[in-house]
């Protein structure tokens, strides 16, 4: 009631709208929080177990053709639709309990206001009628008018119908969404079972391709120790040994060559090459052991002839059974020694061991006047500085005018053929070298000098005087029939081709005084010795030749013509009466006392 005593009248419908949009938000409110808390589609267990324990749903989803993965699928796409069903219904059945709530809640506000209005209206008409009463007397009250429909309740109408669009248009989107839910649950279970049966399908499939190529694995396993148990039974039954290791991999089986269990047996080393004796050819070992004779006898090369006779009667009579010495050689007479000795020593009475060694190991390939020159050439191509000398290593690298020509047979059991040419050179660098110095070295010169011996003695002083000179000096050709029966060594092919031959000067080459000197005194000067058997004396022998110069109108540093120096009288003299390259045959004597021997055998038989 107000301060006049009169009842209060409810608050206008604009405040009374105001609350029930504030309630109206709140219950939204709090459908939307009981929304977020409501589960989503349970998940569905990969294999669910069955509630039949005696295991007869599982015989007949067996028995039946789809496959347990398709039945998984079918029970997941099931629980999907029983899941959305029941969310559908649980949202439908929570919006009707709002909206009863609500409806409710909205009788009641209604019921409140029109007792208040009714109340209200009732206390102003009996104040009314008290005051007619007392004016006109009691008569009967007559019932109030209704009344009019106020804005607010037209308004609350319109709301109340707008709710109702609303909730018929949720209702229909919610079914909507069921539809298109369920529909696509159905798209997922198509393509979850075309998936599942094209799995099946590559499962079979990659299944007979593993059990045949198991079945291929194991035919080739049992191939391959069908083979390493036939290669053993073999090497069982002959009693051979394994030696290659045996390799079994899985379906492989190999022998590995690279890989031995036992090493190769020793290959027995070849035998020796034995050089052997041919008629009086001395062997390379009888050779060097004639040397090591000579070099204790005799260490500068010459000998007296009496020493020579000694050592020779030593040799034959003191050596038998020694094998120093050739058979024809260890039956030498004196007499046969005396032919030697008149052979090896023409104008001296001293003997070059030297010279003898060197007719003592023939056969050996006689050069020519034109290799014997290369052969020089590359020697002084060695010796840089120009001394006349050069060592064993260069000595062996160093082509001569022959080489070795044996061929090496391919049996392992057969001996190497001995090779005589190379031990020739061998032994031709030891009987020539100096021994006396720290290195062994040969005076190249010297040693061609030797090789420039010739049948006819005349045509070994041409090859000489070449030798010492560096050039082809050419002389007289020989009438003799007798030299004309020997091979012409000159005619001897060399080894460089025809256009590369430097042919013979026109004036027969240059001497000097000293390639003249060195080429009429090789073999005995080099002892530096004044003997008595020498003529005269090297110093007078050296004048007498300068003066041969001098006559010619020549100095002693200078190279004289060849063809001009021969035709003075003393150098002609000189060139006629000098034996000292004559090359003799000392087997010649060996083979008359074999012949006389074999002569004598026969006519005693």
């Amino acid at each position: 009631m107000d301060q006049n005593g009169d009842l209060e009248v409810p608050k206008s419908g604009s405040a009374q709208s105001e609350r029930q949009t504030k309630s109206a938000a709140k219950k939204e409110t709090e459908g939307e929080d009981k929304k977020q808390q409501i589960k989503k589609i349970p998940l569905v267990p990969r294999r669910p177990l069955s509630s039949d324990q005696s295991g007869t749903k599982i015989k007949n989803r067996t028995a039946n053709l789809e496959s347990k993965d398709e039945m998984l699928v079918r029970d997941i796409w099931q629980a999907a639709l029983t899941a959305v069903s029941n969310m559908i219904a649980a949202e439908v059945q929570q919006r009707e309990t709002e909206e009863t709530e609500e409806q409710r809640r909205i009788e009641e506000g209604e019921r409140q206001r029109s007792s208040q209005v009714s109340a209200a209206a009732g206390g102003k008409d009996k104040k009314k009628d008290q005051k007619s009463a007392k004016k006109k007397g009691a008569s009967s009250p007559t019932p109030p008018p209704p009344p009019p429909p106020s804005e607010d309740d037209i308004e609350e109408e319109k709301k109340r119908e707008l709710k109702a669009k609303m909730r018929q248009e949720y209702f229909s989107a919610l079914e909507h969404e069921e539809y298109m839910v369920k529909a696509r649950l159905e798209l997922i279970k198509s393509k979850s079972l075309a998936v599942v049966r094209d799995l099946l399908r590559k499962a079979e499939e990659a299944y007979k391709e593993i059990e045949e190529w198991f079945g291929a694995r194991f035919l080739a396993e049992m191939k391959s120790i069908d083979q390493i148990t036939e290669i053993i039974r073999h090497h069982i039954e002959t009693a051979a040994k394994i030696q290659n290791e045996l390799v079994l991999t899985s379906m492989d089986f190999y022998i590995n060559g690279d890989l031995k269990v036992f090493p190769d047996p020793v290959t027995p080393p070849r035998p020796p090459s034995v050089e052997f004796q041919v008629d009086s050819t001395l062997t390379i070992l009888q050779l060097s052991a004639l040397y090591e004779q000579f070099c204790r006898a005799a260490p500068k090369g010459l000998v007296s002839s009496k020493d020579f006779t000694d050592i020779l009667q030593a040799l034959t009579t003191l050596s038998l059974g020694n094998d120093l010495l050739p058979d024809i050689w260890m039956h030498l007479s004196a007499t046969q020694i005396q032919e030697l000795m008149a052979l090896l020593t023409l104008d001296s009475e001293l003997i070059d061991w030297h010279k003898f060694l060197l007719l003592a190991a023939q056969p050996w390939p006689y050069p020519s006047q034109r290799q014997l020159l290369q052969t020089l050439e590359r020697f002084k191509g060695l010796d840089t500085d120009g001394s006349g000398f050069v060592t064993e290593e260069q000595f062996n690298k160093t082509d001569v005018w022959f080489t070795s020509d044996i061929q090496i047979l391919n049996d392992p059991t057969e001996p190497i053929p001995y090779d005589r040419m190379e031990n020739l050179k061998k032994f031709f660098f030891m009987l020539f070298s100096d021994h006396q110095t720290s290195v062994k070295q040969l005076d190249y010169v010297n040693m061609l000098l030797y090789f420039a011996a010739h049948p006819d003695p005349v045509e070994g002083f041409y090859r000489a005087l070449s030798v010492t000179t560096g050039e082809y000096i050419t002389g007289r050709k020989t009438s003799s029939n007798l030299l004309k029966s020997v091979p012409n060594m000159d005619e001897i092919p060399s080894d460089e081709p025809p256009g590369s031959q430097t042919p013979p000067a026109a004036d027969g080459g240059r001497v000097s005084l000293g390639a003249l000197f060195k080429a009429l005194c090789h073999g005995d000067f080099k002892t530096g010795d004044h003997n008595r058997f020498h003529s005269q004396d090297k110093t007078e022998y050296y004048e007498n030749i300068s003066q041969i110069y001098k006559e010619l109108g020549y100095e002693d540093s200078e190279a004289i013509p060849y063809n001009i120096l021969s035709q003075h009288p003393f150098m002609l003299d000189l060139i006629e009466n000098n034996l000292r390259y004559k090359l003799t045959d000392i087997h010649r004597v060996l083979q008359i006392q074999q012949n006389e021997g074999v002569t004598q055998s026969s006519s005693a038989c």
